[in-house]
């Protein structure tokens, strides 16, 4: 198996986001709908960083995307 590429525009910063996601995410039969955060923008960025929530469906069809109300960054390298 290998890793298909979804487009999802995010509603916030209107970016066209390219999300590869691995057929191996489906494996299991009973999972019908896999979930992905999308994290993208940069501090000097007008919307700064902020996420895109995406449901994907097992034939790799887009059935929701949400902006969410706050977002965390708390990596520290």
């Amino acid at each position: 198996m290998g890793t298909r590429t979804i487009l999802v525009n995010c509603k916030q910063c209107s970016k066209l986001l390219r999300i590869e996601v691995e057929e191996d995410d489906f494996k299991d039969e009973n999972k019908e709908i896999i979930t992905v955060v999308h994290a993208h923008g940069d501090l000097g960025d007008k919307d700064g960083p902020h996420a895109v929530i995406v449901e994907i469906d097992r034939n790799f069809i887009i059935r929701d995307t949400k902006i969410p109300n706050q977002f965390v960054n708390s990596f520290n390298i």
